[in-house]
C-alpha cells in the first residue's frame, strides 16, 4: 500500500527543488499508510484468532456429556 504512493516526478526544475518539496510531502503519506496497512494486519489476525477459538469452543461443548451437572474442575 505504501509503495503505491510512489509515483515518477519531472526533474525540470533547477537544483531539484520538486523533489525536496514532493519528498516533504511524500513521507507523511507513507508513514500514513504504512500505520493502516499495520492495523489492517492485525485486525484481520485477530478475526482469524477470534474465529479459531470460537470454533474450538463450540467443538469443546458439542463433546460435553449431556447430564445436567456441571463439568467437575
Amino acid at each position: 500500500m505504501a509503495s503505491a504512493l510512489k509515483f515518477p516526478l519531472s526533474e525540470s526544475t533547477e537544483g531539484g527543488v520538486l523533489s525536496i518539496i514532493a519528498d516533504k510531502l511524500r513521507t507523511p503519506h507513507l508513514n500514513i499508510a504504512e500505520i493502516t496497512e499495520m492495523i489492517h494486519v492485525s485486525i484481520v489476525l485477530w478475526l482469524s484468532f477470534r474465529e479459531d477459538t470460537f470454533a474450538i469452543f463450540l467443538l469443546f461443548l458439542k463433546l460435553l456429556p449431556v447430564t445436567g451437572r456441571k463439568p467437575s474442575a
